[in-house]
């Protein structure tokens, strides 16, 4: 079987808030819903990466969730991203949120 889309969805660790600058998110559920709601779909393996990221002069922990998936698929797992992200913004606290698909960046806003 061969994969033609690779995805790479960009997940930070930490929070913005003006008052007290960078905090960590609280995650967890975040992470287990994704993987769930994943799963659901038939993505059941994927790999992932440390980075540093930046934004705004803020420099973040963050990781890269790499899924490669037939073409078809790809929308149903950016789906899942998006959704994963909405419900969870209480959580996560991000203004907006990356993925990548085929080496172009899309960024959504909450």
């Amino acid at each position: 079987m061969e994969y033609t889309t690779k995805l790479i969805l960009h997940i930070p660790w930490m929070t913005w808030q003006k008052e007290n600058g960078l905090e960590n998110a609280e995650h967890e559920a975040f992470m287990k819903y994704l993987q769930d709601n994943l799963a659901d779909i038939n993505v059941t393996a994927f790999y992932t990466q440390s980075a540093t990221g930046y934004y705004k002069n803020r420099k973040y922990p963050q990781t890269l969730l790499t899924i490669f998936c037939e073409r078809e698929k790809s929308q149903r797992v950016v789906e899942v991203f998006c959704k994963a992200f909405r419900k969870h913004n209480d959580i996560m606290k991000q203004e907006s949120f990356a993925y990548e698909k085929d080496g172009s960046l899309i960024v959504n806003e909450i």
